[in-house]
């Protein structure tokens, strides 16, 4: 009875399906379907392995005691297996090898005299103060405000300014990527050279100007649409310019006064 199984190349560059009875049959339509120039008795130098542990497959019980869709890798006679693991690690260490060096690092920082480490922490945790925590004028906790700037009096008020720094921020950098992507650049054209519609008489659905979902609610001020109490107090505390910021990635040309 033929089983339905994956196979691919050492170098994952192609993926094919293929159903056989048993091994012989199973590496022929490989060889074929992969395109390995090797014709008859020349696919017996090919050889199969299981992608996930390396485990090579070279006689129809053992395949017979394998799942069907089964993922193996079928390799030349000078080609050497590399399982999943290793081949996509190192594909991450060449693209992300800040991720690896960085978990690395972590693993050697956690496993070399943890015990003097964890007093450290407990000399800080005990050194702090919970009390200060609760304070929140300048005139409080001065060094808690080091740094900031004179007219910054509250501690909520510092945080709240750093948040809205933030948005900005966030909203510039989104902004720039959207105007610049392929699809806005296209959608523009399209625009451009498209014959206009009929009108609708379907009411227009409206979404969330913060977070996309459907939105039921406009404030009236800032024009901008929100669905929940959360997303009311956020875009009543949107500066200005970033209000309008977003009228204008919405399309709604209204002056925010």
């Amino acid at each position: 009875m033929k089983k339905g199984y994956k196979v691919t190349d050492v170098q994952r560059e192609k993926k094919i399906g293929v159903a056989a009875e048993n091994l012989e049959e199973l590496i022929l339509k490989s060889c074929k379907k992969l395109g390995f120039n090797v014709e008859g008795p020349g696919a017996g130098e090919c050889r199969l392995f299981v992608a996930e542990d390396g485990t090579r497959v070279d006689d129809d019980d053992y395949l017979g005691t394998l799942p069907p869709q089964t993922l193996f890798i079928l390799l030349k006679s000078t080609e050497t297996m590399v399982t999943d693991f290793d081949f996509y690690y190192k594909m991450i260490r060449s693209t992300r090898k800040e991720f690896i060096d960085t978990g690395a690092a972590a693993h050697e920082f956690l496993s070399t005299d943890i015990k003097e480490k964890f007093k450290v922490f407990q000399r800080y945790i005990a050194a702090a103060s919970d009390a200060k925590t609760m304070l929140s004028e300048r005139v409080q906790d001065p060094t808690w405000f080091q740094g900031l700037e004179p007219s910054e009096k509250t501690k909520e008020q510092s945080m709240s300014k750093r948040v809205k720094e933030r948005m900005k921020g966030y909203y510039y950098k989104t902004k720039s990527a959207l105007q610049s992507s392929e699809l806005n650049i296209s959608s523009k054209n399209s625009r451009d050279y498209s014959i206009n519609a009929p009108p609708t008489f379907k009411p227009t659905k409206k979404y969330s100007d913060i977070s996309g979902l459907p939105a039921p609610y406009v404030d009236r001020h800032s024009k901008l649409y929100y669905s929940n109490a959360d997303e009311f107090a956020t875009v009543r505390s949107l500066p200005m310019d970033i209000t309008a910021g977003y009228l204008q990635l919405r399309g709604a040309n209204i002056i925010v006064g």
